[in-house]
């Protein structure tokens, strides 16, 4: 081959845009991931986090959301990703990360763009082998030293942000935490008031929920080689569940009751 045509060639691979970093671009919003740490194939500790510095040039401001997917699917639980804080218009740069609380191993990294009111606007994706194995790492992973600068960066530019709505994603989120805990109280005492109160088939069936509740409680206190959180995040998933689970034994033996009495 001609040496101008090689030549050629190279200068016309040289503008190929990067297989690994993902670009997207809808009307007045430009946005690229730029860089990402650790490299894929990398093996995390739970907590750990996977970095990615987001480029953008945009007329409006801008949240960035990111979620892990493997085979198509996006992986929730477990998914710990950084908080979708409003970006002005401009251009500049910003630090996102992901990280899980449960062994999880993901093959896509996907960042959604959304506008000031949470409309998704846009979609950047990138494959990428990240997997989290285990609990806990001895010491933590040292990050690029363009991560540092990024978030000193970030922190600095969000003490001048005013952000007129950041809590619409998270609401549904905290109100499911709140009914959560809320039912802790009124299920130990129906539980305590099942156990003096009924008796025969009843009393047993109202059992039913300490045989899963005792033990997330001892395994909680123990720890079993897991966070503490994982425990107690369990345990506030469970109890709406193990109470309503005695609402409905209530129920059904006060209809019994009033069928047998007539």
């Amino acid at each position: 081959m001609p040496k101008y045509i090689l030549s050629f060639l190279l200068i016309l691979l040289s503008f190929l845009p990067n297989p690994e970093l993902a670009v997207g671009s809808v009307a007045g919003v430009s946005t690229r991931i730029a860089a990402f740490d650790p490299a894929p194939g990398e093996t995390l500790g739970f907590y750990d986090k996977l970095y990615l510095e987001i480029d953008y040039e945009t007329e409006i401001p801008l949240r960035f959301r990111l979620a892990g997917l493997r085979d198509g699917n996006e992986i929730e639980f477990g998914s710990m990703p950084s908080p979708a804080t409003l970006h002005l218009s401009g251009d500049g740069e910003t630090l996102a990360w992901l990280s899980f609380s449960t062994a999880t191993r993901i093959d896509e990294v996907r960042v959604d763009v959304l506008d000031s009111d949470w409309n998704k606007i846009d979609q950047l994706g990138i494959n990428m082998e990240i997997a989290w194995h285990s609990p806990s790492t001895p010491e933590m992973r040292e990050p690029a030293p363009w991560v540092a600068e990024l978030m000193r960066k970030d922190r600095h530019k969000q003490e001048f942000v005013f952000d007129p709505n950041p809590q619409k994603e998270e609401s549904v989120y905290d109100f499911f935490f709140f009914l959560s805990a809320f039912t802790i109280p009124i299920y130990l005492f129906l539980q305590v008031h099942s156990l003096k109160f009924l008796r025969g088939r009843w009393r047993e069936l109202s059992i039913v929920p300490i045989i899963s509740v005792v033990p997330m409680f001892v395994f909680s206190l123990v720890g079993l080689g897991m966070d503490l959180r994982l425990w107690v995040m369990f345990m506030f998933r469970g109890m709406p569940l193990a109470l309503l689970y005695l609402i409905v034994i209530w129920a059904v033996k006060i209809s019994k009751d009033r069928k047998s009495a007539k």
